[in-house]
């Protein structure tokens, strides 16, 4: 094949005939665009013109291209949105006819295209039952002009290798941890399903600008469909990442679980030492590896170490035969798939910024700023980012298949974001936000209506300089509560404030904002916290939209204790947040409670990596409460035996308004 390894080609987006760039363009000014002249074979002399209507979509933009295929921006005209979409034209085999159709070079390539269709088209499908923030999302997928096309979120980040180059070191432990815990996570549910990616690589995962979270890319189905077919073993493996049950189909050295497990170590093997491990092939005859327990000892825990090399055993039986097994080696909690599917509701909105994507193989190239997500993480997870872009959770589709599935997908899916609207309801004040990319949808809705609202492309100005707003101290209740059959209709953010008259006066607690009012895309939610005594910290917020969140602790920032008389500024690098669409007042709730609390009366359920109080559970916690009982002020949580759980908490409530930039 001329192009056996296919590699996104990021073209320069070419101004207006006025030289300025459109909207669409106008959000990626300030980054790095790495362009490579087209290499022989690839597609694009084949992508469509701006303008061109494929459905319902305007393509806007070429953003990449390759050997396999060729991914656009484009506008959802019904649901009013920027997404990816990508076209599946394998330049080796065919060719562009005409406006939009595509056709087989040769009679002789009938065979293979249409292979490599089936596979793109097939694991579209499969993907489009995904719903895990570190794997791809398939909105909308389907066959015309001879080919055929999925739609995906669109984003903006960098690759795993590109952000390992830019550090001056190599990442510490907690770093790796934290970008290992959301990969096991999506690797467990494509496991869960008999799906296994084959390709993981640092090139083949990204961290999303803004928040670090990392997303597996490039599962590349058709490509491999292909290289099979025409025997280009270059197509299909990497060396020092391919385990050797890759190499050929032996039944002795079946492919599982574990061979993706032996990837994701010898991504970890590359973070540390700078280079790949040796070959596995070569190993079975010689092995020259040396144990990261011996050539790293010092500089990362014994546990971590040796945990990598379990997983980087030549032999498949050798190694963890699970990412479960390997994240409990690892001391690394993750969450099965089993209890993800319990979980059917919104994520939580967390990033301003889209992420370009690209075609199958093809390593993006698009740069972000090291700070975006080099930040040290606290626990388990990259950092979060900021208010803006919209991903729902849906339940986990595991589908049972006869044979290994590989999930063929170029582009970056949207992680969360923070300003998914709750499903309507007249007990809860809510609102379907128009704007949102992937609001809730009935379960018979298809693919296609994962989202519901716009999400244009935006870029991210610094933080300027603000004064401090007034302290929001509490106070004890004026005034007796109401009598339970006399409470006031519940609405999120009311309940915020009744929580407060319910605290413990003599437990100070003081929440600051850095200032009452937040330009959307451009300044960040920050503010000060103190109490007079030591707990454990909870941070909530109600959005515009009556979207009813714990924001803290986190996935990503677990430890909220606070000693007497301390300041926490919130919230933390790790996970820091910008005011998003859309305007309005974010409502917070601090509470610092002298033991831990559980919030499940409530129904806080995580969303990965906040935690979400869903309308339906909002409505039926709604209707417990009572004077001196608010479910949504959570209860304590002590060990088993303790004689006196104390149930004392303070409070403070803030507003922070999201306002729109000037003009």
């Amino acid at each position: 094949m001329s192009s056996p390894d296919d590699k996104t080609v990021i073209v320069q987006r070419a101004s207006g005939p006025d030289g300025q760039q459109n909207p669409a363009e106008a959000a990626d000014a300030d980054r790095t665009v790495v362009t490579r002249p087209a290499a022989p074979g690839s597609n694009a002399q084949h992508a469509l013109p701006a303008g061109t209507r494929l459905g319902e979509f305007e393509i806007v933009n070429l953003i990449g291209e390759g050997g396999f295929g060729i991914v656009y921006l484009a506008y959802d005209t019904q649901l009013g949105r920027h997404v990816a979409l990508k076209e599946y034209i394998p330049a080796a085999l065919a060719t562009r006819v005409g406006a939009a159709e595509v056709s087989v070079r040769s009679e002789r390539h009938e065979d293979t295209f249409r292979a490599g269709l089936k596979s793109f088209i097939n694991e579209a499908r499969l993907l489009a039952r995904f719903d895990h923030h570190s794997l791809v999302k398939v909105y909308r997928f389907w066959e015309a002009n001879g080919t055929a096309y999925m739609v995906m979120p669109y984003y903006e980040g960098a690759t795993l290798r590109d952000e390992l180059r830019r550090m001056s070191a190599p990442p510490d432990e907690a770093w790796l941890r934290a970008l290992l815990a959301p990969l096991l996570e999506a690797l467990a549910v494509l496991h869960a399903a008999q799906c296994y990616h084959r390709d993981i690589a640092p090139d083949n995962i990204m961290l999303l600008k803004g928040s670090g979270r990392p997303v597996l890319l490039d599962f590349g189905a058709a490509r491999r469909v292909i290289g099979d077919m025409t025997q280009a073993l270059t197509v299909i493996l990497k060396p020092g990442y391919a385990p050797v049950e890759q190499y050929a189909e032996v039944a002795a050295l079946k492919q599982g679980p574990w061979t993706d497990v032996y990837a994701l170590a010898a991504v970890v093997y590359f973070a540390i030492q700078g280079k790949t491990p040796p070959p596995s092939v070569g190993r079975l005859m010689s092995d020259t590896y040396v144990p990261l327990a011996t050539a790293a000892a010092g500089r990362y825990g014994e546990r971590f170490l040796r945990a990598i090399d379990h997983a980087l055993a030549v032999r498949p039986e050798q190694r963890p035969q699970s990412v479960q097994a390997l994240a409990s080696e690892l001391g690394i909690a993750i969450e099965s798939p089993d209890d993800a599917a319990e979980s059917n509701e919104p994520v939580p909105r967390v990033s301003a910024e889209t992420v370009a994507t690209s075609a199958p193989r093809m390593a993006t190239t698009t740069t972000a700023t090291a700070a975006n997500v080099a930040t040290k993480r606290n626990e388990s997870e990259p950092a979060a980012a900021a208010v803006g872009a919209d991903v729902q959770r849906k339940r986990t589709g595991l589908i049972a298949a006869g044979a290994a599935c590989v999930v063929a997908l170029a582009a970056v899916g949207t992680w969360f974001a923070m300003r998914t609207p709750p499903a309507s309801s007249t007990a809860v004040t809510a609102s379907t936000d128009a704007r949102s990319p992937a609001s809730p949808k009935p379960a018979d809705t298809a693919a296609s209506a994962a989202g519901n609202a716009a999400q244009s492309p935006a870029t991210v100005a610094a933080v300027a300089p603000v004064a401090p707003a007034a302290p929001a101290t509490v106070t004890p209740p004026a005034t007796p509560p109401a009598q339970a059959d006399s409470l006031a209709a519940y609405t999120p953010a009311s309940e915020l404030e009744r929580i407060v008259t319910l605290a413990d006066p003599s437990i100070q607690v003081t929440a600051t904002p850095r200032s009452t009012s937040a330009t959307i895309g451009k300044d960040h939610l920050q503010f000060k916290l103190d109490s007079n005594r030591a707990g454990y910290v909870y941070v909530f917020m109600v959005d515009p939209d009556g979207q009813y969140l714990m924001l803290f602790p986190n996935g990503l920032d677990r430890n909220n204790r606070i000693a007497a008389g301390q300041t926490l500024s919130l919230p933390r690098a790790s996970w820091p947040m910008m005011a998003g669409n859309p305007p309005g007042p974010n409502h917070f709730l601090t509470l610092v409670s002298t033991t831990p609390r559980d919030f499940s009366d409530g129904g806080l359920k995580p969303v990965a990596p906040f935690q979400s109080f869903p309308a339906d559970a909002q409505q039926q916690a709604a209707a417990r409460r009572g004077p001196r009982y608010s479910p949504f002020a959570g209860k304590p949580r002590c060990p088993a035996g303790t004689a006196d759980c104390a149930d004392d908490f303070g409070a403070a409530t803030f507003t922070i308004d999201a306002v729109k930039p000037p003009g």
